[in-house]
């Protein structure tokens, strides 16, 4: 389970309880580092939680949109590396998932190019950050700016 406590992400084991709460096995700061508390995560769980360090976005809250951890730099990540990102949050709601990325890293934004539906949940996962989204003649065009209504 990952949770915010108001300075990162905490990650509990909720099968496994410590002083009536669930028991903490790591902590991601706000800069993204590590720290484990827990000897003996399987491979699985070191897995999730590093992939969440290095990619995961979260705003405090739906109503606190300042960001949890210190923002992602998605212009300057390799394109199919940003393909893989965008896929895994869209397989959160959708089955099959079609996208195209195409990144500027010199203007600091990255696009998607997807169905409506594909923009619209991008845009609300991404909600903190400063987020477009245009209809195209075939597709529709989700747009991501680095940096922009963030304090880092």
């Amino acid at each position: 389970m990952f949770c915010s406590m108001g300075n990162g992400i905490t990650i509990c084991d909720r099968n496994r309880e410590e002083h009536s709460d669930y028991k903490t096995v790591a902590h991601i700061g706000y800069n993204r580092d590590i720290t484990y508390y827990e000897k003996g995560l399987s491979r699985e769980a070191i897995s999730s939680i590093e992939q969440y360090a290095r990619y995961n976005n979260s705003a405090a809250s739906q109503t606190q949109h300042c960001p949890v951890l210190k923002p992602v730099e998605f212009s300057k990540l390799d394109v199919q590396e940003l393909k893989g990102i965008f896929t895994r949050v869209l397989r959160l709601r959708f089955k099959d998932v079609g996208i195209e990325v195409a990144s500027c890293p010199d203007m600091g934004y990255i696009t998607v190019f997807s169905n409506k539906e594909s923009c619209m949940f991008l845009s609300e996962y991404y909600r903190y950050m400063q987020t477009g989204i245009k209809e195209g003649v075939h597709h529709h065009v989700f747009t991501l700016y680095d940096k922009a209504n963030t304090n880092y």
